[in-house]
């Protein structure tokens, strides 16, 4: 049991690793010739437009472009939930502002991350997730006083391995 604890800390930690290193660097697709891909491009399009409105595809880009616009357009204290670093458990938590680090524009780093997104009576909900299945990160957004905000972040998790 001792050890099944230890691998689960070793391998939250390294992947905590990876998010922060890949949050702060989030650098486009590019080919070999230097340009970004415009067929992966396409494919982020085809998947980023089905069943959402225009307005919040709009909304979405420079939510993730400009620095005081997603302050602007973040429901403080936002709600959610992360995942205990020494419990493994997860926990409601309430962000605040003066603690949040802001989000980069989505970055699939060559297949490792997926994208999916759900329109449930006009709450948005992104689910980002790598390649595996093991870790994954929601969040949503609602329209307030007509405009797009996040109401929602939970952040990377490891979900439960079935075979214990």
């Amino acid at each position: 049991m001792e050890k099944n604890w230890i691998k689960y800390a070793f391998v939250f930690v390294g992947f905590c690793l990876i998010f922060v290193v890949l949050k702060c660097k989030s650098n486009p697709i590019i080919t070999t010739d230097n340009t970004t891909s415009t067929e992966e491009k396409k494919i982020e399009e085809s998947v980023f437009t089905d069943n959402l409105p225009s307005s919040f595809m709009d909304f979405y880009e420079r939510f993730h472009n400009e620095e005081s616009y997603q302050m602007e357009h973040i429901l403080f204290p936002l709600k959610g939930q992360q995942q205990d670093g020494n419990t493994m458990e997860v926990t409601a938590v309430k962000w605040e502002e003066d603690q949040w680090v802001l989000h980069k524009p989505f970055n699939s780093h060559g297949g490792t991350f997926k994208r999916e997104y759900s329109n449930f009576n006009g709450i948005i909900i992104e689910d980002i997730s790598d390649s595996s299945g093991t870790f994954s990160m929601q969040r949503r957004y609602s329209q307030i006083s007509g405009e797009w905000n996040l109401i929602y972040y939970s952040t990377f998790q490891m979900k439960p391995e079935n075979n214990e």
